[in-house]
């Protein structure tokens, strides 16, 4: 059903980006964590965020304070007082990386996983920034298991073991490690191509409110519905995506509005516009798009390659 819906729809306003293309696909690789807390592991949640630690507006002195009370945690052998003075020097990875190796020597997974995210930019420290990475992951720290996953899929050849990072992070409750097995699981990359498979590693973070999962459900559904069902569930899980700015949820949405319709109307119109002020650049061309381009050919002519989305 995918190639039959995608096909017309590159006649009305073209295939590029009908699918996200890397992963991770729901943020960027979860940032460096407190050693005193865990990735959240009840409800599915998301991972701990993405770029550099945020620091917290205090006074000088109270910054200084706080310093000081890491710096003699760690003096007195703590590992989480190591981890978390790290933290706040991360953009000086000579004193990070010697306060994550004490962390780490300490025992303390967080700070092995953080020492491997430190490393991994590093070619010389890759190998061991990967078994870093990996004996966290082992430990149950689903934050490790993410970025392991994120570091091997850059590799054809490792996506079998990034898809297996990916799991074990999705088992200990990751939205993210979720939502990457679901799209390796959809493009065949790692295991056999598997629509309803992917569809089910959707709905779990689906169901606990990320957004970003719900666009990758209602893809799924649609990537190969074979009932009115399906594709009512596919096209309900796009517009709930949409309705919670997931920009790619919207661009989905418009995408099928447009080809239900055999043209760009109103309605999908404004679902790539607020794509497009969403950040979606394929979408921004979308929405300016004539009203009424000519009707695409029979879907059975079209091309396997045009209708490709990835």
């Amino acid at each position: 059903m995918r190639r039959y819906w995608l096909s017309l729809l590159c006649g009305v306003v073209g295939c590029a980006a009908a699918a996200p293309i890397a992963v991770p696909l729901s943020s960027a690789a979860p940032a460096p964590a407190p050693g005193g807390t865990t990735v959240p592991q009840g409800n599915v949640a998301t991972s701990a965020g993405s770029g550099a630690p945020v620091a917290v507006a205090v006074p000088t002195s109270a910054a200084r304070d706080k310093e000081a009370l890491y710096q003699r945690a760690c003096d007195l052998g703590s590992a989480v007082g190591c981890n978390d003075l790290a933290l706040r020097h991360w953009d000086e990875p000579k004193r990070a990386r010697e306060l994550l190796e004490r962390a780490c020597t300490l025992e303390l997974t967080q700070g092995c996983a953080n020492l491997g995210m430190l490393l991994l930019p590093d070619a010389k420290e890759h190998s061991r920034a990967l078994q870093l990475l990996e004996g966290a992951c082992k430990d149950a720290n689903a934050h490790a298991c993410v970025h392991l996953g994120d570091a091997l899929y850059d590799d054809p050849q490792e996506w079998i073991r990034a898809k297996g990072s990916y799991e074990h992070a999705c088992k200990l409750n990751d939205a993210d490690g979720c939502l990457n097995v679901g799209w390796m699981v959809l493009r065949g990359q790692g295991t056999r191509a598997n629509p309803d498979r992917a569809a089910e590693w959707f709905r779990g973070p689906c169901e606990h409110d990320v957004f970003e999962a719900c666009a990758g459900l209602g893809y799924a559904l649609l990537d190969d519905a074979t009932s009115g069902n399906q594709i009512d569930q596919g096209k309900h899980w796009l517009q709930v995506a949409c309705d919670h700015d997931s920009a790619f949820g919207c661009f989905m949405a418009a995408q099928r509005t447009a080809f239900d319709a055999r043209r760009v109307t109103p309605e999908s119109r404004a679902l790539f516009a607020k794509a497009c002020r969403l950040g979606s650049k394929p979408a921004c061309s979308a929405a300016n798009a004539p009203d009424s381009p000519d009707t695409p050919g029979d879907p059975d002519e079209a091309s396997e390659d045009d209708s490709e989305s990835d």
